[in-house]
């Protein structure tokens, strides 16, 4: 598994209650963070990576995973300071997203919880911000 550590850097992170699901997630990012994140993504959602590990701020931390079946976007609040989200994306999906994100300009977002094809089962919403 491979991990980026952004929690001391380059992030800024927004939670808020969200009218169907249990959260929404808001993660705006600078130029640099939003490089480094793209480009341990790549092998990730291209296949190569099974998961990747993300260290945000205020606690939170980020799971990308590829899996066989449906998009799912998953949130588990383990201990008081503690937050944890999975966005766990079906192997076909994934490089079309990798190019949504990448095709990202500075000051738009990408709510990734509205792409085709993420699950009814999912509890958070993460919109990805390019600042």
């Amino acid at each position: 598994m491979a991990t980026l550590d952004l929690s001391q850097t380059g992030v800024v992170v927004e939670q808020k209650s969200h009218p169907r699901l249990e959260a929404e997630l808001k993660l705006g990012f600078t130029g640099e963070a939003y490089a480094s994140l793209l480009g341990q993504l790549e092998p990730v959602l291209g296949g190569r990576v099974r998961e990747l590990r993300v260290e945000l701020p205020s606690g939170w931390t980020l799971f990308w995973k590829l899996r066989e079946a449906e998009n799912r976007i998953l949130v588990a609040h383990p201990e008081e300071k503690l937050w944890v989200a999975t966005l766990a994306l079906d192997a076909e999906r994934a490089p079309g997203i990798h190019g949504q994100l990448a095709g990202l300009q500075p000051g738009q977002e990408l709510r990734l919880g509205s792409l085709p094809g993420f699950s009814r089962a999912s509890n958070l919403d993460v919109i990805i911000c390019r600042a």
